[in-house]
């Protein structure tokens, strides 16, 4: 259908429906003039969105313009509208109203970002993975023996520690003692990094070269991979498998993708109904007598808007640091964006969610309470803070992608999409809430240093995957 048509159809059932609101409504109602307002303003809508929806499908998903910028927008967004409403007394005053500095700081957040992502925008086109381009830096048979140490470090570790837990997703006390995991704070970390690292490595081997090796060889990696997800599922907690799963989707977008714009949002709506299931059958663990059933809410709809509440809770937080620093509390000057080195000191160190967990004086029981990305930035310096934060993130993906773009090994991908994942998954509370987001990157570059090798053109086309 042409758009003059469209328009044309659009108008006439606009001006139809303004007269039977007119015949049926008192001529002092708003309606009919509301319905033509709108119904004049949907085909340009629609229009708009179906450029828009256009120019989306031939970019690059993951580029640092397009998959950050729809979340964080989406983020502030969802987290802002009040989908449901409770009685403070119930949400602990998450829906009292999100005065409208929330999203003017949002925007100043966001024009920061933009600006620092700007250049990336000429190399954002997507195009199909040419494998023949893309190559295995390290030193095969060293990087053998690295996967080896790996698997052995993580299994060893898991084993400690399944041993003195159980697994954590089963017990049935799952809600509450998911946070004594921080007990094996110093353990846990190696392990992370081990398997981390060996399920990126072992994902990329599968999507370069699926074929390699024979069927036998693909499916004990398959089987590997399958554990090692497993692993950090049975921790109950989302923050231990969501990275390593949205890690390895970039890998696949980068090594077999690109993954197109539907089945982008496919794969997020599936994720949001996992999530979200996941959490609520997590936080029946701590009561049978759900907040949520008692508040009225449809048993059916129970677990989406508890996840939901995972957006609204953190913009709520968000909005309540603004109104307490600087008016009670100074400015922390730095001290909360950079609190995750504050870890490598000797001793028990805070992350920024317990800092504003006790800035507002909550008294829950459990994990942190994190204000979006932005409440680090502002926690230090305000509007200032923020801008220039965002602005920094923005140069340094921009940096990554067009590293990775241009240098076509796992290595630089395995980074951007760690740096990736970061943001994303870092919208929650920010991309350095704790100290592992940056021992991953800094160990790759580590093992680079002591694994690479370089390969001439003729061995370049066939070194595409790990040997």
């Amino acid at each position: 259908m042409s758009s003059a048509l469209w328009y044309f159809i659009a108008v006439t059932v606009a001006l139809t429906s303004a007269l039977l609101a007119q015949l049926s409504y008192p001529p002092s109602s708003s309606w009919p003039l509301w319905i033509l307002g709108f119904v004049l303003f949907f085909p340009i809508l629609t229009a708009v969105v179906r450029r828009g929806w256009s120019w989306l499908s031939q970019q690059d998903l993951f580029s640092p313009l397009i998959a950050y910028p729809l979340t964080y927008i989406a983020w502030f967004a969802i987290g802002s509208i009040d989908f449901v409403r409770f009685q403070s007394s119930i949400s602990l005053g998450a829906f009292d109203p999100i005065p409208a500095k929330v999203p003017f700081y949002a925007g100043i957040g966001l024009l920061g970002y933009l600006c620092g992502a700007g250049p990336s925008l000429k190399m954002s086109k997507a195009r199909k993975p040419e494998l023949a381009d893309i190559r295995f830096s390290w030193e095969p048979a060293g990087t053998r023996i690295l996967l080896l140490v790996l698997l052995l470090i993580a299994a060893g570790i898991y084993s400690i520690v399944l041993l003195q837990t159980g697994i954590v997703a089963l017990r049935s006390d799952a809600g509450e003692f998911v946070y004594e995991l921080d007990k094996f704070h110093l353990i846990m970390q190696p392990f992370f990094v081990a398997e981390y690292t060996a399920f990126l490595l072992l994902s990329a081997a599968v999507f370069i070269d699926p074929s390699r090796g024979g069927t036998k060889k693909r499916t004990s990696t398959i089987v590997v991979l399958s554990l090692l997800l497993l692993s950090t599922v049975g921790l109950g907690s989302r923050s231990a498998f969501v990275p390593t799963v949205l890690a390895s989707i970039v890998l696949y977008h980068y090594f077999r993708g690109p993954i197109g714009l539907r089945k982008a949002v496919a794969f997020v709506l599936i994720l949001f109904m996992v999530l979200s299931v996941f959490g609520y059958l997590r936080s029946l663990t701590v009561s049978t007598d759900s907040t949520l059933a008692v508040a009225g809410v449809p048993p059916a709809a129970i677990p989406f808007v508890y996840c939901y509440l995972y957006f609204r809770y953190t913009v709520a937080t968000f909005r309540d640091v603004t109104d307490v620093i600087p008016a009670q509390v100074p400015f922390q000057h730095g001290s909360i964006t950079f609190m995750p080195f504050q870890s490598l000191l000797p001793g028990h160190h805070y992350m920024s969610d317990m800092f504003f967990k006790h800035l507002l004086g909550s008294e829950f029981t459990g994990a942190g309470q994190p204000a979006t990305v932005l409440g680090p930035f502002y926690a230090d310096f305000g509007a200032v803070g923020i801008f220039a934060g965002m602005l920094a993130w923005g140069m340094i993906m921009t940096a990554l992608y067009k590293w990775m773009r241009r240098d076509r090994t796992v290595y630089s991908t395995m980074i951007y999409a760690q740096a990736t994942q970061a943001g994303l998954f870092g919208m929650f509370g920010g991309m350095f809430v704790v100290l592992g987001t940056l021992l991953v990157p800094l160990f790759w570059v580590v093992l680079n240093f002591l694994l690479k090798y370089d390969l001439g053109p003729a061995e370049r086309r066939a070194s595409t995957a790990i040997p």
